[in-house]
């Protein structure tokens, strides 16, 4: 019963919410060349971003959080310098956090909310799937929210039904235009529902 009524929630949720380097012909390159190849790698790695600075994902994610009513979310990040990327974590409850990356060219390069084991776990997970709704919709404002937030929430609902089976670690993944979804469960470490470009 607990199982059809989570599945019905996030279904109604529904309606509420690797391009690889160019290769280059075999020949024997001189140091110039394959610095040149090395840089141009380098900087293919670096385009796989959303596009947007973590101050516009901010603005568009407020914007959506006070259209569902959720009142208001951190539209300023407090951006952590790291030695590869640099990230920004926002604390959503006791049980949930999030995790942004941020390319150093100060693009966004990924998304991931957590979700740790919690004895307010039905109250958390919804908290969690409206807001990982939210994001889908912000990351690809030009798509349908039922291509963004409805496929995230088939997407949730296939990987905690088998997790709910088995107890064990279950992911699943889903391209839906230029972003990557990612859902993970494991009795370990908790949900985990992350974004990338793809």
């Amino acid at each position: 019963m607990k199982k059809l009524l989570t599945i019905s929630i996030l279904s109604s949720l529904l309606i509420a919410c690797s391009d690889e380097p160019p290769t280059e012909p075999p020949q024997q390159p001189s140091t110039q060349t394959t610095q040149s190849a090395t840089a141009t790698k380098a900087e293919t790695k670096q385009d796989k971003t959303f596009g947007i600075t973590p101050d516009e994902y901010g603005n568009r994610i407020s914007a959506l959080v006070k259209e569902v009513g959720l009142g208001d979310y951190p539209v300023k990040f407090d951006i952590q310098k790291g030695e590869v990327n640099d990230t920004f974590n926002v604390q959503l409850s006791d049980a949930i956090g999030t995790i942004g990356t941020v390319d150093k060219n100060g693009e966004l390069k990924g998304i991931t909310y957590i979700m740790g084991k919690t004895e307010k776990g039905d109250e958390a997970i919804m908290s969690m799937v409206i807001m990982a709704g939210i994001t889908a919709r912000a990351l690809s404002p030009e798509t349908p929210k039922e291509q963004t937030a409805g496929e995230l929430v088939k997407l949730l609902t296939k990987t905690m039904e088998t997790f709910s089976k088995t107890q064990k670690k279950t992911s699943n993944e889903l391209v839906v235009g230029n972003t990557k979804y990612t859902v993970l469960a494991d009795p370990n470490i908790g949900l985990w529902i992350t974004f990338s470009p793809k």
